[in-house]
């Protein structure tokens, strides 16, 4: 897991002898690391009793099977004038690593809208140098806290033969917009009656999907 590995001469000896006998058998090499992999070249040198020396190659295959350490980190996301939000690995990495190092960082989804709003599960995907693949979940919660654009128009109403007339909201509306949607309209006043007459001011609520 370190990226390491340490062999010994019983691993590449494959029978050296000697008819008087050896003395000594080393490596050229011992300690392998990321750097190795896929393979390597060690020499094994005998020394018989004698002084004599000889040596030969072997080919070590390294293998790197183990998994990135991927670690992720919940974040709120908040959403902009147009409705939409965009995060990136460095956004839910919170210190992913691998001995041998990581190749590619990506996520399941990158990009949000008002469909979002509320908790969302996204996967940060990691691959290391060598090609090992592992993931971790996080929660992105989408948040819309931009407040609708309200337009009012003035208007002229006319009482009825009772001394009455009605306004509903969009009586008064001009075009009010939110990017995530309007969900209700209000107005201080709806109905009028004599007392009424002349210029009145009301006041137009919009309050969108998300309570905006």
């Amino acid at each position: 897991v370190n990226g390491q590995f340490t062999i010994g001469v019983p691993d590449i000896d494959g029978g050296t002898s000697d008819a008087c006998g050896i003395d000594t058998l080393y490596l050229n090499q011992y300690d392998l690391s990321c750097a190795d992999v896929p393979s390597v070249d060690i020499w094994l040198t005998a020394i018989d009793n004698n002084g004599n020396i000889d040596s030969c190659l072997t080919t070590v295959i390294v293998l790197d099977t183990i998994n990135p350490e991927v670690i992720c980190q919940d974040i709120d996301l908040y959403l902009n004038a147009s409705g939409v939000a965009s995060i990136d690995t460095s956004d839910i990495n919170n210190g992913s690593n691998d001995a041998c190092g990581i190749d590619t960082l990506y996520l399941s989804q990158y990009n949000y809208d008002c469909s979002f709003v509320g908790a969302n599960q996204v996967t940060l995907y990691a691959e290391d140098n060598n090609g090992n693949l592992d993931s971790c979940s996080a929660t992105v919660t989408v948040i819309d806290t931009i407040i609708p654009v309200v337009v009012c128009r003035d208007i002229d109403l006319y009482l009825d033969i009772n001394g009455l007339a009605s306004i509903t909201a969009d009586s008064v509306d001009n075009g009010s917009s939110d990017a995530c949607g309007i969900d209700t309209m209000l107005v201080t006043q709806y109905d009028f009656d004599c007392s009424y007459v002349g210029p009145n001011t009301v006041t137009l609520t919009v309050i969108d999907n998300n309570g905006n």
